[in-house]
């Protein structure tokens, strides 16, 4: 059987989209393939570099 990663996209990065992400950091696998929020992203990344109860994630927004 081939090795496939699992692609993990996620939808809203609220509190739990960005508790996900973080979890999703420490791990080699799955690999991330989007975030879909209703916000913009330059306020998303505000909001995630102010966040309190998580370290900032280390992503780059394309």
């Amino acid at each position: 059987m081939p090795n496939m990663t699992a692609r993990v996209a996620i939808n809203g990065f609220g509190l739990r989209g960005r508790a996900a992400l973080k979890q999703l950091q420490e791990c080699a696998e799955p690999e991330l393939v989007a975030v879909n929020d209703v916000a913009a992203r330059d306020d998303e990344e505000g909001c995630h570099a102010a966040q309190s109860m998580h370290e900032a994630a280390r992503l780059a927004a394309s």
